[in-house]
């Protein structure tokens, strides 16, 4: 049911988004979020990502679905292991009252479950409060306070709930220009405060500090944070800490004519790109989600030739009927460039060539107790490769191409897009060869009214990630419906099977 219900709001926020045209409440808005945890007791990082997907805009009342994930990392004997999945889905409701306030109301599910060992607790929550207009970029303040219940609990001790929120631009301190695009710094103060209460029992955690925010010409928008944070008994967030959290928050929205230029060539600078996607979808005996964001953070030049530091990362959740629920962290940093020739191959654009670190680690989510000794954990999955090269077409990563495509008409395409990698794997938890590589191929046969039937598929050797994938679905620039078969190799006794489903994804 709840499956169900996830791929019909991304379904209807694909059509909302072919209606609606930076950050901009009324498009589809992606967030991701990593950093270390220092001078704590028992944790090392925290990672965090967010779609914001609006359903529909009439005058002062809106329609939005949120999806939201969290998961702390322990530090074991020096070791990283992640700790809990925080999974909120939400649909909010919200009525501008005047340009400074908005009322809200919500409701949804929420879970967590912890990894690699027993547990799971849940509920359905509702609620509402005040707050600020969605944010432009203009905003000094914004902000919001809400409150509300649980109901139907599993295994949570928890009856009521509030989430306050503030965050203000103190002032901006540059405004700059690097190589062809313009950027705006700012000195940001923020704060927010997030319980799961018993009673009168207050159970909070608490996160407040400055950030230094660069905003572009582009766009997107990035926040590099320093919180104190604290988490005081609230179960969602793991087990009790304090200290300092240092990461990267890295927040973009939809801008369809800015994307589709780029394949003429976009402005180099900071943060030149980021794209990203959501999807869900469901099988006979299971469903799963995949959040992914890309991110060009930022472009140098050396001998006239231009460089780009990037980041991608990934979090694939499966949940089956039954036991062997489980997901995948996956995460690349590296560096890539154009290739100064153009091909046939590569549709008369440049080439693009990378070299990256891939790390991946799997793990179960709520194994049955039968298959966790007492106080010990399952064996977490995890590889690495390094270094990791790959050359690609310029339309792999990019979920829009050209805007030919999306046009009213019927017509054969026959568009290719591919990508090679070749690594070395450094350490794994499969025994396989060292020598990874995958070759991938995205075709778009035809538009049909400007629907894009295409067909997708990877294949890999050795520590490479997916090991298999084929997909075949309709596609539009704000997202796509689809049918898939893939398999990410995980240890058996973290996963089981060949995984087939049908569903809907967005695109940012």
């Amino acid at each position: 049911m709840r499956a169900i219900w996830q791929i019909w709001a991304v379904t209807g926020g694909l059509l909302a988004a072919t209606l609606v045209q930076a950050e901009d409440p009324t498009k589809p808005t992606f967030r991701s979020l990593a950093g270390a945890l220092l001078f704590t007791d028992d944790h090392s990082y925290f990672v965090e990502s967010e779609l914001r997907l609006p359903l529909l805009r009439e005058g002062r009342v809106g329609l939005t679905y949120h999806h939201h994930e969290a998961t702390p990392f322990l530090d074991v004997s020096g070791d990283v292991q992640a700790e809990s999945l925080y999974g909120r889905d939400e649909l909010e409701v919200d009525l501008n009252l005047s340009e400074y306030v908005r009322l809200i109301a919500l409701g949804g599910y929420r879970v967590a479950y912890l990894e690699d060992r027993t547990g799971k607790f849940s509920a359905f929550v509702w609620g509402g409060g005040v707050g600020a207009p969605e944010r432009t970029d203009g905003e000094r303040l914004h902000w919001h306070v809400l409150a509300g219940g649980f109901s139907d609990r599993r295994v949570l001790d928890a009856d009521w709930w509030t989430d306050v929120y503030a965050s203000w631009r103190m002032f901006y301190f540059i405004a700059d220009q690097y190589l062809e695009s313009r950027y705006r710094a700012s000195v940001n103060l923020s704060a927010r405060i997030e319980s799961a209460n018993e009673s009168g029992h207050l159970r909070s955690f608490y996160k407040a500090g400055p950030e230094i925010q660069f905003l572009t010409a582009n766009g997107n928008r990035a926040n590099l944070e320093l919180h104190w944070f604290q988490n005081d008994e609230n179960p969602f967030y793991g087990s009790d800490d304090r200290g300092v959290f240092l990461g990267l928050n890295v927040i973009s929205s939809r801008d369809d004519e800015y994307l589709w230029h780029v394949r003429q060539g976009r402005q180099p600078g900071w943060f030149p790109l980021i794209w990203g996607s959501y999807d869900v979808a469901a099988g006979t005996t299971r469903r799963v989600t995949r959040f992914e964001m890309s991110v060009e953070a930022v472009d140098f030049v050396i001998a006239d030739h231009l460089y780009t530091f990037t980041a991608w990362y990934e979090t694939h959740q499966e949940h089956r009927a039954g036991d062997f629920d489980n997901v995948s962290y996956s995460v690349t940093v590296g560096v890539q460039t154009p290739v100064g020739w153009e091909s046939p191959l590569s549709q008369g654009q440049p080439l693009i060539a990378g070299a990256d670190f891939l790390h991946r680690s799997d793990h179960a989510l709520n194994p049955n107790a039968d298959r966790v000794a007492p106080g010990a954990l399952i064996e977490s999955g995890s590889l690495n490769v390094l270094p990791r090269l790959r050359l690609q077409t310029i339309g792999w990563d990019l979920p829009y191409r050209d805007p030919s495509m999306y046009e009213r008409q019927t017509a054969w395409l026959n568009f290719f897009d591919w990508r090679i990698t070749a690594g070395y794997d450094t350490k794994s938890s499969r025994d396989r060869s060292p020598l990874a590589a995958q070759i991938g191929l995205n075709w778009d046969v035809a538009t049909i009214e400007g629907f894009v039937v295409y067909a997708r598929g990877l294949a890999s050797a050795g520590n490479e990630s997916p090991d298999w994938l084929a997909e075949l679905g309709v596609r539009r620039p704000a997202g796509r419906v689809f049918t898939r078969f893939e398999s990410y190799g995980i240890d058996a006794n973290i996963a089981s099977g060949t995984i087939w489903v049908v569903g809907a994804g967005v695109n940012l």
